[in-house]
């Protein structure tokens, strides 16, 4: 089960360029036993975490989005949740959701006076 808080899904959100804001993720593990769950931004504005997860544990997930495109820019891009399987020598994790997310790059914040 997913769960965001703050994954800006809207172009009418605003992010000031090169400023980082914490987007976090609910996530139940209901795999049945503990597994590593990793997160990976096609966009790169999202720095990938990786976080064990017990069975049937609920947890909030943290991660840092820094716009990195140009002011004015819209930035449309997907976080994917991927985790470990049981099987041996599987080559690829398999991925659990990929969570679009949209948002307006806005003018990098002032500095304080």
């Amino acid at each position: 089960m997913w769960r965001s808080r703050i994954l800006p899904t809207a172009t009418t959100t605003t992010v000031a360029q090169g400023t980082s804001q914490t987007v976090q993720l609910q996530v139940t593990n209901t795999t049945g036993v503990g597994r590593t769950f990793s997160f990976t931004a096609s966009g790169g504005d999202i720095a990938p975490v990786s976080t064990y997860i017990p069975a049937g544990v609920t947890e909030l997930v943290t991660l840092t989005l820094t716009p990195k495109a140009a002011a004015g820019t819209v930035v449309s891009a997907s976080l994917a949740v991927t985790t470990n399987t049981s099987a041996r020598r599987t080559p690829n994790q398999p991925t659990l959701a990929v969570l679009p997310y949209t948002y307006t790059v806005g003018p990098p914040a002032s500095p304080a006076p």
